[in-house]
């Protein structure tokens, strides 16, 4: 959103920072925003879960004797703080980054959609005063459908366009980059970009100039699967890691800065070369 109006500001001839103009810059004040946001509004909303007595479920004794031993004193603990995250989260995505991109508008989606289901484990939990909440079998049909509608579009260009109304978003690309030696000359530097479909047919191997081979046809329903995996296995896993001492916030760190760096590597031209 922002970017729009730094745009728009420029047409009266403001001057803004160019440093506003990059994904690095956009990508840390995104995160910062989504910080502070949880750091001053994470009290009260805590506070507000204690008044509306919205707690986790134990397993009862019967269910689970030694578990009810161990974890109920902590019965009653707030839960469906996700919320606060997931509105950190949208609120940041919508200010700092770019609203044309097709892969920002799947973040925000595959966000919401999976964090709604979250929402519908933990109110079901609380409705019915026990630690089941949703099906496990309904849980991961909902989180395999949409997945698997994520790889459609990004693998089918027919769905691809089809969702695109107007040139907006744009169509998911990626740059790639060739280097094409010549004798007694410097080697040119190729640039071009390349669909998801054709990415997708790709295989590329860290620390190689460029892709170790290209495949046709069965390569990209590998990739859909891949797709698949990603989204639900990444899902489960934060609900298997997250339990009531709060043990995936943890983990969450560690692998959300490895993924960062990753992200800035890969998406910056220059220094994925390397």
């Amino acid at each position: 959103m922002l970017l729009f109006l730094i745009e728009y500001l420029q047409q009266f001839h403001w001057k803004i920072p160019a440093a506003f103009g990059y994904f690095s810059t956009r990508m840390i004040l995104a995160a910062g925003t989504a910080l502070l946001m949880t750091i001053f509004m994470g009290p009260r909303f805590i506070k507000k879960l204690y008044e509306l007595k919205i707690g986790q479920e134990i397993r009862s004794v019967e269910e689970c004797p030694l578990l009810a031993e161990l974890h109920g004193k902590k019965k009653d603990t707030p839960t469906m703080g996700g919320v606060l995250i997931l509105f950190s989260m949208a609120v940041s995505l919508f200010l700092w980054m770019d609203l044309r991109s097709a892969f920002t508008w799947l973040l925000l989606l595959t966000t919401v959609v999976l964090g709604c289901l979250g929402a519908a484990d933990d109110y079901l939990k609380l409705r019915y005063k026990n630690s089941k909440g949703l099906k496990a079998r309904k849980k991961i049909a909902c989180q395999v459908l949409f997945s698997g509608f994520v790889g459609l579009y990004l693998l089918c260009p027919s769905i691809t366009q089809a969702l695109s109304v107007m040139g907006y978003p744009r169509a998911p690309v990626a740059k790639e980059q060739t280097v094409v030696p010549r004798e007694g000359k410097r080697a040119l530097v190729e640039t071009k970009a390349l669909s998801t479909q054709q990415y997708a047919e790709r295989f590329y191997v860290p620390f190689f100039k460029g892709p170790v081979f290209v495949g046709e046809g069965v390569w990209r329903f590998l990739s859909f699967l891949l797709i698949v995996l990603v989204i639900t296995g990444s899902s489960n896993a934060v609900n298997l890691t997250d339990g009531l001492d709060g043990l995936a916030a943890g983990c969450l760190v560690m692998v959300s800065l490895v993924l960062a760096l990753f992200s800035f590597l890969s998406n910056h031209i220059d220094l994925a070369r390397y």
